[in-house]
C-alpha cells in the first residue's frame, strides 16, 4: 500500500485539554488515560493529537517501528492508533502491528488499538478482527476521529470490566 490519500483535516473541533504545543509530547501520570500516536505524517500527526488531547487523552508520539516498540515495552497505554504504512511500510509489514499481534492477551486488552487506513472502509469489523485490532478508521473519516473514538474506547472499557471480573471470580 502507498502513501495515504491526501485528505484535508479539518480543523479540530475540541481544544486541546493540555496546553503544551502540539509538537511536544505530554507527561504521563499514573492515572492520566494515555495514549501512543505512531505515525509518519506530521499533518495527520498534529491533527490526531490534538483531537486526542480533546478528549482527555495524555499523548506520546512515534514516528518509526522501533521507537514505538520500545515506548510500549516500558508502558502500557490505554490507547494506540496506528497508520497502516508507517515508514512506508505495506499493512502485512508493519512491524508495530506484528508486535501488538505477539503480545500476551493480558497485555494486549489493556489497549484499545485504532487502525488508520485507506484499504478497509471505518467499522469494517472484519478486517479490524483479521489485523487483531479493535477498530479500523479510514483516512476520509478522519475528521471524525474523536467521534468514532470515544463511544468504542467506552464500550471496549466496559467489555472488558465485565470479562476481567468474570476471569476473578473464579
Amino acid at each position: 500500500m502507498s502513501a495515504p490519500v491526501r485528505i484535508q483535516i479539518p480543523t479540530a473541533k475540541a481544544a486541546p485539554v493540555s496546553q503544551l504545543p502540539l509538537n511536544q509530547e505530554d507527561k504521563i501520570g499514573r492515572d492520566d488515560r494515555s495514549a501512543i500516536v505512531c505515525c509518519h505524517e506530521p499533518s495527520y500527526l498534529e491533527y490526531l493529537t490534538g483531537q486526542l488531547r480533546g478528549i482527555g487523552y495524555k499523548v506520546h508520539h512515534v514516528v518509526s517501528h522501533q521507537a514505538a516498540i520500545t515506548r510500549m515495552a516500558s508502558r502500557a497505554y490505554d490507547l494506540t492508533v496506528l497508520v497502516e504504512n508507517l515508514e512506508g511500510c505495506e499493512l502485512a509489514d508493519n512491524r508495530v502491528l506484528q508486535h501488538l499481534c505477539a503480545m500476551p492477551m493480558d497485555d494486549r486488552r489493556q489497549t484499545y488499538v485504532v487502525l488508520l487506513c485507506q484499504a478497509f472502509a471505518t467499522g469494517d469489523e472484519m478486517n479490524a478482527y483479521a489485523w487483531s485490532v479493535d477498530q479500523v478508521i479510514s483516512y476520509q473519516d478522519i475528521g471524525d476521529f474523536a467521534a468514532l473514538v470515544v463511544p468504542a474506547v467506552e464500550e471496549h472499557t466496559e467489555r472488558n470490566r465485565y470479562f476481567t471480573a468474570a476471569l476473578s471470580s473464579r
